[in-house]
C-alpha cells in the first residue's frame, strides 16, 4: 500500500499538470484505496470521494461501478454501513445498467456483507447476495474477488454462529488467497479463523 501511495501520488501529479482530466479521477480512487488497505479510512474516503466527484465532472462512466464498489468497501472496512449500503446499491446499478458482469458481482458481495453486518435477521437475504456474487465471479474466473466472497461468507456463518460452515469458506478463503499472494485479505481472513 505505502508503494502504492507513492505511485498514485506521482500519478496525480502528472495528470493534473497534464490537465488530463478524463482520467485524472482514477489515480485519486486508487489512493483511496491504498489508504484503505493501511486501515487510514479517513484519508481514503477524502480520496475516493475526490476521485468519484472528479469522474462524475469530466462525464466519465469507465469503471464507475468498480469505483464505488472499492468506496463501499473502505466504508464497510470503517464500519459506516450507511456509506458502504449507499456505495454498493450505486455500483450495482451501475454495473447492471452498462452490464459489467465483474463489478456486478462484486457489488453483489459488498451488499449481502453489509446486510450481514446490519442485522442478524437479515441472515438470509445477505447470504443469497454473496452467493449470487461469488457465482457470476466464478463463471468469469476472477478467482482474487470469488476469495473475497467466501471470506465473507464466512465470516457471515461467524457472525451467526455457524462455526462448521464459517470454518469451511473461511479455509477455501484462505488457501485462494495464499495460492494469489494476497496477503492482506490472507491476514484479514487469518484474524477471523484465529477468532473461531
Amino acid at each position: 500500500a505505502k508503494s502504492a501511495i507513492e505511485h498514485f501520488e506521482n500519478s496525480i501529479r502528472y495528470t493534473e499538470k497534464a490537465q488530463f482530466t478524463l482520467i485524472t479521477g482514477v489515480p485519486w480512487i486508487k489512493l483511496g484505496e491504498s489508504y484503505g488497505l493501511l486501515g487510514k479510512f479517513e484519508n481514503a474516503q477524502e480520496f475516493i470521494e475526490k476521485g468519484l466527484s472528479i469522474q462524475r465532472e469530466a462525464g466519465q462512466d469507465f469503471d464507475l461501478g468498480h469505483f464505488y464498489g472499492l468506496s463501499s468497501l473502505v466504508y464497510l472496512q470503517s464500519g459506516d454501513l450507511t456509506n458502504a449500503q449507499h456505495h454498493a446499491k450505486k455500483a450495482l446499478e451501475i454495473s447492471q445498467d452498462i452490464n459489467q458482469k465483474w463489478t456486478e458481482g462484486f457489488a453483489w458481495i459488498l451488499l449481502g456483507r453489509i446486510f450481514g453486518k446490519v442485522r442478524k435477521s437479515r441472515f438470509g437475504k445477505a447470504k443469497e447476495c454473496i452467493l449470487k456474487g461469488i457465482k457470476i465471479l466464478s463463471e468469469l474466473k476472477l478467482k482474487p474477488f470469488c476469495a473475497q466472497g467466501y471470506q465473507f461468507l464466512g465470516v457471515l456463518y461467524a457472525d451467526t454462529g455457524q462455526q462448521d460452515k464459517a470454518l469451511g469458506n473461511l479455509k477455501k478463503a484462505d488457501e485462494m488467497f495464499r495460492e494469489m499472494g494476497m496477503d492482506y485479505w490472507l491476514e484479514k481472513t487469518q484474524e477471523v479463523l484465529d477468532r473461531l
